[in-house]
């Protein structure tokens, strides 16, 4: 079985890169490998110029998640 990386690489990475570059924001980032989260948050600050990028969580497991992301942004328009 594939291991699952969240935000911090595949498709999860390129969607947080290709969202940030049409203006989307705040990008809320989460994934299992902290390194990699900070890494890509980076990436999109720096690179991308996207001041709203926000890291929620480094969990395990996702039970709850969505709640805290409800509790903090109050909503989600797109999630992947």
């Amino acid at each position: 079985m594939e291991k699952l990386e969240g935000a911090s690489s595949g498709i999860g990475r390129q969607a947080a890169i290709d969202l940030a570059n049409k203006g989307a924001g705040p990008v809320i980032l989460v994934a299992r490998s902290e390194s990699k989260l900070f890494e890509i948050k980076k990436i999109l600050q720096d690179v991308h110029g996207s001041k709203r990028t926000e890291i929620v969580a480094i969990k395990d497991e996702v039970l709850g998640m969505g709640t805290e992301i409800l509790d903090r942004f109050g909503h989600v328009d797109i999630l992947v």
